[in-house]
């Protein structure tokens, strides 16, 4: 089964662009270094002729997202696991341990327990770099239900992205899956461009279908859409793509999905509460604001 790599290089790129590292001043020789090799903390020592820092800029903290990512399904045997980003350097043992025994699988939303084992390995390099990862395996096969990974607290020294998923009331970080084909409408992303607005629905699996034009209405402030990529008979999307003239924060914006989409599987798509149809209604002002200038409305919301 393919992973969301899209997501995967969405957090590599989080990692940089949700954190911000002010220039260090350049007058004068840093102190020599006290940090232990693999400590996870240490910095590079400056090379080159050029002028010498004071300090090293300073390490962002190591930053913490789930695999697979919130509300995706079909996940099949794709690895279940915490991914840690630590800029290519270890956590080091200690912190390692520490974050694996906040990490747990559970059914959703019950949040039973599921009995498990878990295998924490420091340092993976894989198509997006060198990274830390806790993995969780279940002791039997999963049933084609709901489950979550879930980190019930983040230990001092680690980072949440700003966009990461939640639920209110099991834990700072949570990712909802299912093994088995249940493709589930789940939202709805608007990124500002100049005057424009890049305009992704989202799904929890790639769907394929016919006549999506006329299957799926935007209307309200969503307006002016040029289509990107939508689905078609041999063409399986989970994101599908307009740009639209940019709608006003305040302004009453809707998208409208009818039936005819399905997954490769044969699954009808739907949505969370029941077969497709589904109309949602929102403003920018009620949507979670995400970095870099972009809006998501959860067709999930409580």
């Amino acid at each position: 089964m393919k992973r969301n790599t899209t997501a995967l290089a969405f957090w590599s790129i989080c990692l940089v662009a949700c954190t911000k590292v002010q220039p260090a001043d350049t007058t004068q020789q840093p102190p020599p270094s006290t940090e232990k090799p693999g400590s996870g903390t240490e910095t590079a020592p400056p090379m080159g002729n050029g002028p010498v820092p004071s300090a090293a800029p300073a390490r962002p903290n190591p930053m913490v997202w789930l695999e697979p990512v919130d509300l995706t399904t079909s996940v099949g045997e794709t690895p279940l696991r915490l991914s840690v980003d630590n800029l290519g350097a270890p956590v080091g043992e200690g912190r390692l341990a520490e974050i694996a025994a906040e990490f747990s699988l559970v059914e959703w939303p019950e949040m039973r327990s599921v009995k498990t084992t878990v295998d924490s390995r420091d340092l993976e390099t894989e198509a997006f770099g060198r990274r830390t990862f806790v993995t969780i395996r279940p002791e039997a096969p999963l049933a084609g239900r709901w489950y979550a990974l879930r980190l019930a607290k983040v230990p001092s020294g680690f980072t949440v992205p700003t966009i990461a998923e939640t639920a209110a009331g099991t834990g700072p970080l949570l990712a909802r899956f299912r093994p088995d084909s249940y493709p589930t409408l789940t939202g709805v992303r608007i990124c500002q461009k100049g005057d424009s607005a890049s305009t992704t629905i989202h799904t929890s699996e790639a769907v394929v279908g016919e006549g999506a034009q006329e299957k799926v209405v935007l209307s309200g402030g969503l307006e002016r859409c040029d289509t990107i990529q939508l689905p078609s008979p041999t063409l399986a999307v989970s994101e599908f793509a307009y740009k639209c003239r940019m709608p006003a924060v305040d302004r009453a914006l809707s998208f409208e999905f009818h039936a005819g989409f399905s997954a490769r599987s044969g699954v009808p798509l739907r949505t969370k509460e029941s077969a497709l149809t589904g109309r949602y209604s929102f403003t920018l002002n009620d949507a979670e604001k995400w970095p870099e200038n972009c809006w998501y409305y959860s067709a999930w919301r409580e």
